[in-house]
């Protein structure tokens, strides 16, 4: 036995005191996306290697009747060059540009859509495809305190020289918790190939996690980190999945958000470096 009775009793009141300001509702959603995204979590996204976005979802969401736009910028100094099958376009000096326009439909639901655009290591700067959006959160911090969960799920299709598979369907959860200091979110994230002859392939699998601490009114420092694990049936040893962690600065200054960062890969299968960066601003 760990713990004798008395503290059994004292730790009980301790996890029930967290959920406290939850109502019954919000504990079962809750507990429904814990429970898919823990099933998920030993099955992976027949992704391309097109950084079109890099991001940790949060709880942030247009507000109802509003239009937002996000734009994403990075780049790839210094990454991987030998393609994983003919014609692929790859990172290594490379830009990607992705405008993302997005509106509220409701206090819990938003509509997006995402232009994505690169300039290759070539100096070529071309349109890459398109992907619609739409983010669910049903769980919302209360005051701007408390947890919050949800999915975000997507459905593009990307040019063949940055997928194999043209067309995809992607569902990202987001489990997280915040307060007014700290800030920590998970994205569980599957990605299904749905072109023609793919169709019947398993999804692949990556993950993304976020912490980071307010230092001042306006400015949050962290950490970010993504691993891309490979195919549900047939996972990727560590050597050979694309593991980056990101250094973030965030800005938030109403109406105005950036979000800033440099990534190191962790491996010889991923970039060795990225500079990432999100602009965004309302209508």
């Amino acid at each position: 036995m760990l713990f004798p009775a008395p503290h059994r009793s004292l730790k009980l009141a301790l996890i029930t005191k967290k959920f406290d300001g939850l109502s019954l509702g919000q504990l079962h959603t809750l507990s429904l996306l814990v429970f898919v995204a823990c099933l998920n979590l030993f099955s992976p996204s027949a992704h391309s290697a097109l950084n079109y976005e890099i991001a940790v979802f949060t709880d942030e969401l247009v507000a109802p009747g509003e239009l937002g736009t996000q734009l994403h910028l990075n780049m790839t100094p210094q990454g991987l060059s030998v393609p994983s099958y003919g014609g692929e376009v790859m990172n290594v000096h490379g830009q990607r540009f992705t405008p993302d326009f997005s509106y509220g439909l409701s206090r819990t639901v938003e509509v997006g859509l995402m232009l994505p655009m690169t300039r290759t290591n070539s100096g070529t700067l071309t349109e890459a495809g398109y992907i619609a959006r739409l983010k669910y959160l049903p769980l919302q911090s209360l005051r701007g305190e408390g947890y919050f969960a949800g999915i975000n799920m997507e459905i593009g299709q990307l040019k063949q020289e940055f997928a194999l598979s043209q067309r995809f369907y992607e569902q990202r959860y987001i489990l997280g918790w915040k307060n007014d200091d700290w800030l920590l979110s998970f994205n569980p994230i599957f990605n299904w190939p749905i072109s023609k002859g793919y169709v019947e392939e398993s999804p692949n699998y990556t993950f993304a996690l976020k912490g980071s601490y307010r230092f001042t009114a306006s400015s949050r420092y962290g950490l970010e980190y993504f691993s891309a694990k490979g195919q549900i049936n047939n996972l990727t040893p560590y050597r050979l999945q694309n593991n980056t962690l990101y250094f973030v600065w965030d800005y938030d200054r109403k109406p105005y958000e950036i979000n800033l960062g440099v990534g190191r890969g962790l491996n010889g299968s991923s970039d060795a470096w990225t500079i990432k960066s999100i602009l965004a601003w309302p209508f």
